[in-house]
């Protein structure tokens, strides 16, 4: 293996390293340093060289010093990596500055009333720093509803398998729906009003989603069920459990009378009755 070619493997290997620490997923990483996702799987596995103002970009967003990214020894650990990462702990998303700019325009005029010029003043750029990465409105609303759902889903995931019987697979499935849905109000909010503003492909995307979430909680009701349940009213249960806790995004204020912890444990509790299970 020539120098330059084991320079770029080790240090795209640390690139791994401090993303999967950090929690982060390709795509976000992606997003949050302006490339694609193709650029950073190419650059974790040494296929591409990293130029100077790139490795200042990925330290940045990683947290770690510049040099830590070429260090032949060993990552220490920075953060939890995404499979030990505590579901309710709600950080601030590693948004670029556009998207930041694009969820705020979207919920304040929604997507049509936006403009890229609406979008790069909430963001703080230019109009054509906003088309330097994002070749239309289109690609920054897409971007941002499947960062948003792949932070749902990893979370609902987490909150499933850190169950200890059938029950309390439930509750803490809905209570991590509901949390996530009242944390992340602003994008919850983008993806239940402009679904219909997506293209056939995204729109196809987001739905694989939503309906990997809701078979989530749909096998586990499933589970928990007596064997005399009638498992039709039990799904259709499960599916008006759903729609309550995506309805939070709507009414949710960070200032209000309840905080999003006591919400989000409230809606788990009202499921379990609906369902007619006791908590354990």
């Amino acid at each position: 293996m020539t120098t330059d070619r084991a320079v770029r493997t080790r240090a795209g290997g640390r690139v791994r390293t401090f993303r999967e620490q950090r929690g982060l997923t390709v795509r976000q990483l992606a997003t949050a340093v302006h490339v694609s996702p193709a650029t950073v799987t190419a650059i974790e596995h040494g296929r591409t060289s990293i130029t100077v103002e790139r490795l200042v970009a990925l330290a940045d967003v990683l947290q770690v010093d510049p040099a830590a990214l070429l260090d032949a020894e060993p990552a220490a650990p920075a953060a939890p990596s995404r499979g030990s990462r505590d579901w309710r702990t709600f950080e601030a998303m590693p948004l670029a500055p556009a998207l930041t700019g694009a969820a705020r325009a979207f919920v304040t005029t929604g997507y049509h009333g936006a403009t890229v010029r609406s979008i790069a003043l909430a963001a703080g750029i230019s109009p054509a720093g906003i088309y330097h990465h994002y070749a239309s409105k289109h690609d920054l609303l897409r971007e941002l509803m499947t960062l948003g759902m792949d932070d749902l889903l990893w979370r609902v995931e987490a909150a499933r398998d850190e169950a200890e019987d059938p029950v309390q697979r439930v509750a803490l499935i809905v209570e991590a729906t509901a949390l996530w849905h009242a944390r992340r109000h602003e994008i919850a909010i983008i993806g239940a009003s402009e679904m219909r503003s997506l293209d056939p492909a995204a729109h196809r995307s987001i739905v694989a989603f939503r309906r990997r979430v809701q078979e989530i909680l749909d096998d586990a009701v499933l589970d928990a069920l007596p064997p005399d349940a009638d498992r039709g009213e039990a799904l259709a249960a499960a599916r008006g459990i759903s729609t309550m806790c995506t309805s939070i995004a709507q009414w949710f204020r960070p200032d209000g009378e309840s905080s999003a912890d006591e919400i989000a444990c409230q809606h788990s509790r009202f499921a379990l009755r609906l369902l007619e299970l006791g908590r354990p």
